[in-house]
């Protein structure tokens, strides 16, 4: 992921997040056909970065169950930091991911 995604996920900047959409609009999907990394939402669910986590969440939805480097989701990672209102907010986004 390239440093400007990763600095607007952890400071849930959506903003910036549809800047490097409009820059280059096929770079969620790149993202997403990497096996085991790190995504924009993991970033921002670990942050707990709600809002920007569901935006991403909405435009790119297989990114919700995709897994890292460590076999961790973006719940995963929401769940082992605490961050209650992104877990809830995910599970809104597909319930399968409480399974």
């Amino acid at each position: 992921m390239d440093e400007q995604l990763q600095r607007a996920a952890e400071h849930g900047d959506i903003d910036e997040l549809y800047a490097r959409l409009a820059r280059d609009p096929h770079i969620l999907e790149r993202i997403d056909n990497i096996p085991y990394v790190n995504t924009p939402l993991h970033v921002s669910a670990c942050a707990g970065e709600t809002p920007f986590a569901m935006e991403v969440a909405t435009l790119r939805p297989s990114l919700a169950c995709k897994l890292n480097h460590l076999g961790l989701s973006p719940m995963h990672l929401a769940l082992q930091n605490g961050q209650v209102q992104t877990v809830k907010a995910l599970i809104t986004i597909d319930t399968d991911l409480i399974r």
